[in-house]
């Protein structure tokens, strides 16, 4: 035999069986403090009738017009679907004009790019690129490529002498592209005032792209490298804050022969 609980105030009455469920919910209903749970299972014209969950428990009827509506008892009327309430509406936060950043938002952030290292190369082809104006950024050395892996190596000009078969002379220029990425561009000085085309190209185009962002590409039909400008407006070069000569200890480290013992040199000279 199912147990009924009577909840009373002076507004309401609430019945409930030992489980918990609301058997029957008249006029001064009061909130029901065991959880009860109303089940509805059938309506007739002028009543309501109520099934307990057990099989033990005794259905009864309760006249309609005593019955609370379910939101009076603080349950929602209606299930709201918010993803389809949501569907079609932005927020503000992705608002594009909160979101977008100015062209010069690094200079305004106030960072500063710290390079490992500096490259020592001849330009990309497919990169856009500005070479320093100035005597202060750029220097005339004596280097020793290696043929295997076509690096360079700066020698003491007293040292050069030694393996002179060896050594070619460069001018190393502080160039950087659109990425601001800086590299010291090695243009070779011919020998002996020879005229060479591809040495001579190479510092035109080197003087052009002191003014104007340039593309280096070689030519092979003609013997010489071909210059080609930007057409728009590019932005100005932005250069590494720091000097020359830190520039070349990034580039040549572990890069510069100033013995005459230098393991390189005595592998040029066959001693090893």
């Amino acid at each position: 035999m199912t147990n009924f609980n009577h909840h009373k105030n002076e507004d309401a009455t609430q019945t409930c069986n030992q489980d918990g469920i609301v058997l029957a919910t008249g006029h001064n209903v009061a909130p029901n403090p065991h959880n009860c749970i109303m089940e509805q299972t059938n309506f007739n014209h002028n009543s309501l009738f109520l099934d307990a969950a057990q099989d033990d428990s005794t259905a009864i009827t309760v006249p309609l017009e005593f019955v609370t509506p379910m939101t009076s008892l603080g349950l929602p009327d209606k299930v709201v679907d918010h993803a389809k309430e949501a569907n079609g509406k932005t927020s503000g936060m992705f608002d594009p004009a909160n979101l977008r950043v100015s062209q010069d938002f690094d200079e305004q952030a106030n960072v500063e790019t710290i390079h490992g290292t500096i490259p020592v190369r001849r330009p990309n082809r497919q990169d856009f690129i500005r070479v320093r104006a100035g005597e202060d950024w750029q220097l005339r050395v004596a280097v020793i490529e290696n043929s295997e892996d076509k690096v360079l190596w700066i020698v003491l000009p007293g040292l050069a002498k030694t393996v002179s078969d060896e050594v070619a002379t460069v001018l190393l220029r502080l160039a950087v592209n659109l990425n601001g990425v800086p590299f010291l561009w090695p243009l070779k000085i011919s020998r002996d005032g020879k005229s060479n085309s591809w040495n001579q190209s190479a510092m035109v185009a080197a003087e052009t792209a002191i003014t104007r962002w340039v593309r280096i590409r070689s030519n092979q039909a003609t013997g010489q490298y071909s210059i080609v400008a930007a057409k728009n407006e590019l932005a100005e070069p932005k250069w590494p804050e720091m000097s020359f000569q830190a520039i070349l200890e990034l580039a040549f480290k572990d890069r510069i022969i100033t013995s005459y013992d230098h393991p390189f040199l005595k592998q040029l000279r066959g001693e090893i």
